[in-house]
């Protein structure tokens, strides 16, 4: 599973997570999430996505291109160190799903100033069930089961530097 963010203004993911979801079109949903970033993208969508270039991108994209292995936890790396970088510019707080245990600390060990909530995908349909967005988040994830054994089957929310009230 791919780890993404989402702040108010929208949707946003690395470069690199983007073409570990969609480069190999076998993978289960890769169709479906280039048609949804491509059309996120377009001028005016009403639920845009944006795709962040990182440094580590064009690095990614060319050990694909020649049949190399990409480098080992690349999505993370770049999702991690774009985010230091560009919190401070967005506008409110980030969501970042994610399925790699890593990523809460890697957030955390980059000193990020923001407010950061980091979510597993199976927390995500837990809360979007909770609010009505979907009718069962059980469903739903056995689906995801499914097609990626591997997916973090807990539910774990964590803060990086929490709300103040």
């Amino acid at each position: 599973m791919p780890c993404m963010f989402s702040t108010v203004s929208g949707v946003s993911s690395s470069d690199v997570v983007a073409l570990e979801a969609t480069d190999d079109r076998s993978k289960p949903y890769a169709s479906e999430i280039a048609a949804w970033i491509e059309a996120g993208g377009k001028p005016g969508s009403n639920r845009p996505v944006e795709i962040a270039a990182t440094e580590l991108g064009p690095l990614y994209k060319l050990a694909l291109e020649q049949g190399l292995k990409p480098p080992r936890y690349a999505g993370e790396i770049a999702i991690t160190e774009w985010l230091a970088d560009e919190l401070r510019n967005l506008e409110g707080p980030a969501l970042v799903v994610y399925e790699n245990g890593r990523i809460p600390g890697m957030l955390a060990r980059e000193g990020i100033s923001g407010t950061v909530a980091v979510a597993t995908t199976r927390n995500l349909l837990d809360l979007a069930q909770r609010d009505g967005l979907i009718p069962e988040a059980e469903e739903l994830w056995a689906r995801i089961a499914k097609v990626a054994p591997t997916a973090n089957p807990a539910s774990v929310l964590t803060y990086i530097n929490p709300p103040k009230p």
